[in-house]
């Protein structure tokens, strides 16, 4: 299921009839527009003027499935598969980062599922292992993501 940003507008009516002392008529316009801003009281619902736009198609979320992946590419030994897989999930991490106010370089690169990849990676190019407390600490966060 994909997500989307959405915009929205729910009208609301009241309506009603007075008598406005102006010199013009766009001076009587003006003065309304004044009392309609200040106005409280009965609101009836307008359904038919609501209104809805669709921004724009928002990236999907990180699942559970995700980060199993970031978890069984470890014994991947294919380097391409590795990248584009990464790739596909980089927009992923990024929008849920942005949506926890953490979108900032540094969290991103910092990323449990970024943290898996890179460590493949950098075993399949021949730059050997990075593992170390961070690595097992990124690997216990995606095995919990995992599990849901």
């Amino acid at each position: 299921m994909s997500r989307y940003k959405v915009s929205w507008l729910k009208a609301y009516k009241s309506t009603g009839e007075c008598i406005i002392y102006a010199d013009t008529i766009d001076e009587a316009h003006m003065e309304m527009d004044a009392i309609i801003d200040a106005q409280e009281g009965p609101i009836q619902y307008d359904p038919g003027n609501n209104y809805v736009e669709v921004m724009e198609k928002l990236p999907e979320s990180l699942t559970p499935k995700n980060y199993q992946t970031a978890i069984d590419i470890q014994s991947a030994c294919n380097l391409t598969a590795v990248l584009s897989t990464f790739h596909r999930l980089m927009p992923l991490i990024k929008q849920e980062l942005i949506e926890e106010g953490r979108g900032c370089t540094d969290n991103i690169n910092e990323h449990p599922i970024c943290r898996m990849f890179a460590e493949q990676i950098a075993h399949l190019s021949g730059g050997g292992h990075c593992s170390g407390a961070n690595y097992h600490l990124a690997y216990i966060h995606c095995e919990k993501k995992a599990q849901g």
